[in-house]
């Protein structure tokens, strides 16, 4: 039984002995549970947070309210649909003029422009006027016309967005172009929230941003973390497998969250930014596992849309990256993923990449 769910993921406590025996189910917030584990969940980020940590109540409280402050200071900065954050003042003044931000804003999208160059453009936070769009027709389940896409497409441009370093300042080059950080700034808020538990004297602990899973050290008894991977040919919180971590962060994106159908094709919320249309690579979920959550947002978002063999290719540039890449029927699995990796579901065959 799952006892802490969002989004992609699905927390699960996981004892010696590869049982499932020992776990909890999280109803309410805050709440403390045996072992002094505490968990407390918040409304941020567009999503639920889940906050666990292996400290006495007292303690708890205290290390879930900065966290809470810092996540919200985070989303008031980087949210693309808060009117009054920064990210929307670069995009109402797109074309026009300067904005200055905050470093650790300025900091996110100079980030985001060098992955964009590192992935040739697959990743760019530029594509947001197109995701804007899809946006708009999906509510009411239609594709947006050619032309439009066509139109919009000429504004996905990362290298039109223009960072002055010295006084930290960001301008959209064109009118019309807009920044969204949804493929990033979960990842950079899950390294701070980690960065602040060591601060704080934490040593084991979770940070759960509705799908960015971040793990401090193991468990409480010392063994491994067990992340619960989307069936994405099932409902949501239904597991195809765990797979047995501890100190790292994990990131999956998938086709299964938001989409509209038309015809015999599903149409999902990863666009790619150089056709304008949703990627088209024939996987339904990739997840990335490395230390840097950031960079494992990044990744899962980019190899989902290059696909399998471009995806693999791409990982060969940055260290110790680990992937589980799914499709209809298959999971393939990285090297060192072999052994922590527990099948659930039936009907699933397991390849090694």
């Amino acid at each position: 039984m799952p006892i802490i769910s969002s989004k992609n993921l699905t927390l699960y406590s996981y004892n010696k002995g590869n049982s499932l025996d020992n776990y909890f189910y999280i109803k309410s917030s805050p709440k403390q549970v045996k072992n002094s584990e505490y968990i407390q969940l918040h409304q941020s980020m567009g999503t639920i947070v889940s906050i666990k940590i292996n400290v006495s109540e007292l303690e708890g409280k205290k290390v879930a309210e900065k966290s809470i402050q810092l996540i919200d200071k985070i989303e008031q900065m980087m949210s693309f649909y808060n009117t009054s954050s920064q990210i929307s003042h670069i995009n109402y003044k797109a074309g026009q003029s300067w904005i200055t931000v905050s470093p650790e804003l300025f900091f996110v999208i100079e980030e985001s422009k060098r992955y964009a160059r590192l992935t040739k453009g697959v990743f760019d936070i530029s594509v947001a006027a197109l995701t804007a769009l899809w946006q708009y027709y999906g509510k009411l389940e239609k594709v947006p016309p050619e032309s439009l896409i066509e139109k919009t497409l000429k504004l996905v441009d990362y290298e039109g967005i223009l960072l002055d370093e010295d006084n930290k300042k960001v301008k959209l080059e064109r009118k019309g172009q807009k920044i969204e950080l949804g493929g990033i700034a979960k990842g950079y808020a899950a390294n701070r929230i980690i960065e602040l538990y060591r601060e704080m004297g934490i040593k084991s602990g979770i940070i759960n941003l509705g799908g960015n899973v971040s793990l401090l050290g193991s468990r409480y008894d010392g063994a491994p973390w067990g992340v619960g991977i989307q069936n994405p040919n099932r409902d949501r919180d239904k597991c195809l497998g765990i797979v047995l971590l501890a100190d790292t962060s994990v990131v999956t994106s998938g086709d299964y969250e938001r989409f509209f159908q038309k015809g015999n094709r599903l149409f999902h919320h990863i666009l790619d930014p150089y056709t304008g249309y949703p990627a088209k690579s024939e996987l339904r979920s990739v997840t990335v596992i490395h230390p840097d959550s950031m960079l494992a947002d990044v990744l899962a978002t980019t190899i989902f849309i290059l696909g399998m063999g471009k995806g693999v290719e791409l990982i060969k540039h940055f260290g110790d990256v680990e992937l589980i890449i799914v499709t209809d029927k298959r999971i393939y699995l990285s090297h060192n993923l072999v052994k922590k990796f527990h099948l659930i579901e039936k009907g699933f065959e397991i390849f090694q990449i």
